[in-house]
């Protein structure tokens, strides 16, 4: 082989190696565009997928309008039993009311349904002499709305904006009415003859005369107070937020009283559970 034919075969690999890198080259742009269509359509899917989402949650938002002033009627309702005032410095409840009680902040105002107890001075019983009837009564005060739940400024009783809706910066009329709705049914089972559950008039004692004793009863717990002439003879009534239980006592009974508070006191303990 003499020198032109090593040229020329030097030259041929030349460029065949330039065709080579051409070719290569040529592939790593097409790579590079293919990635960069790829990351494009993904940008675009997950634009149009966050557009969705904002359009869905500003719909949500739009239709929850009408929910929120729906409960606010009704919150309203309860409110107009009474209001806890920035000028009072205690209530049924709370001997001292503390600044924090009429902050405007949502977190402290859900942290308030935990400082509520009960408190024996608004339970309160009596006998009533109607005739030659004898009425038992038992009269139970209960708190009022924003005792229960928190108060209420009043820029919450209008709808909030997108931002402060997003950040769930309102109050949940809904939730808080169905809270101290539980609340009010709990403490009305305790007297309600209708429901007579498991815990109806609990801690009330009674002594029987030594003479009904000795015709119906061998032991003074056998007195049943579900029997239907004792229940008959019951009623429970409720004016705003407080219930009045009474009875029309049997000849039988010679004293009554509410011994055990433990069942009343439960009811504020269990609420929140």
């Amino acid at each position: 082989m003499n020198n032109k034919d090593i040229n020329v075969t030097q030259l041929e690999l030349f460029d065949d190696l330039k065709e080579v890198e051409k070719l290569e080259k040529k592939q790593v742009e097409k790579e590079k565009i293919k990635k960069e269509k790829l990351a494009l359509q993904h940008k675009v899917t997950r634009q149009k997928k966050i557009k969705q989402e904002e359009q869905k949650e500003e719909e949500r938002y739009r239709l929850e309008k009408k929910y929120f002033y729906k409960a606010l009627k009704k919150t309203k309702k309860y409110l107009s039993w009474g209001r806890i005032s920035p000028k009072l410095k205690k209530s049924n409840y709370f001997s001292t009311l503390p600044t924090i009680f009429f902050s405007e902040d949502i977190d402290e105002r859900e942290n308030w349904k935990y400082e509520l107890w009960y408190e024996r001075k608004n339970l309160t019983t009596n006998i009533h002499i109607d005739g030659e009837e004898r009425i038992f009564e038992i009269k139970w005060t209960l708190p009022l709305f924003e005792e229960a739940m928190g108060y209420i400024a009043h820029k919450y009783m209008i709808y909030p904006g997108l931002e402060d809706f997003q950040q769930k910066n309102f109050i949940d009329f809904e939730e808080d009415n169905e809270m101290y709705e539980e609340f009010i049914d709990s403490c009305r089972n305790l007297l309600d003859p209708e429901v007579n559950d498991d815990y109806f008039l609990k801690g009330v004692e009674f002594s029987v005369k030594k003479t009904f004793k000795k015709i119906y009863y061998n032991k003074l717990e056998d007195f049943n107070l579900i029997q239907p002439e004792n229940l008959e003879s019951m009623s429970l009534s409720q004016e705003k937020n407080v219930l009045t239980f009474q009875w029309e006592l049997p000849d039988e009974i010679l004293k009554i009283r509410l011994a055990d508070h433990g069942e009343f006191s439960a009811c504020f303990k269990y609420w929140l559970q």
